[in-house]
């Protein structure tokens, strides 16, 4: 699941405290004018994402806010993305298992 957030420090915090998720580093991700933090379990993944400039999460917070953008499921079939204008602002992914 990827989580757009205002500021990425406090949502980190938040969840590892609330949810007792251990974080991993921050990634920088030019392309999207983001920060990105990820939680991991053994059966999820949560990637926070927070603006670090102009870009798609900046845009994407403007317009709507904090809150999920994309969901990712995995199958063991064929891969499938709903787009985010069909699924009431969330890109869904199912995606192979066989893909990375």
């Amino acid at each position: 699941m990827s989580v757009a957030v205002a500021d990425l420090d406090a949502a980190a915090d938040l969840y590892q405290r609330t949810l007792g998720l251990r974080a991993g580093g921050t990634d920088a991700l030019a392309a999207l004018g983001a920060r990105r933090r990820t939680f991991t379990t053994d059966r999820f993944a949560v990637r926070l994402f927070g603006a670090d400039g102009p870009g798609w999460i900046a845009e994407r917070l403007r317009a709507a806010g904090e809150g999920i953008f994309e969901v990712t499921l995995a199958t063991t079939g064929d891969s499938l993305v709903i787009p985010a204008d069909a699924a009431e602002g969330a890109r869904i992914a199912i995606v192979s298992d066989d893909q990375p």
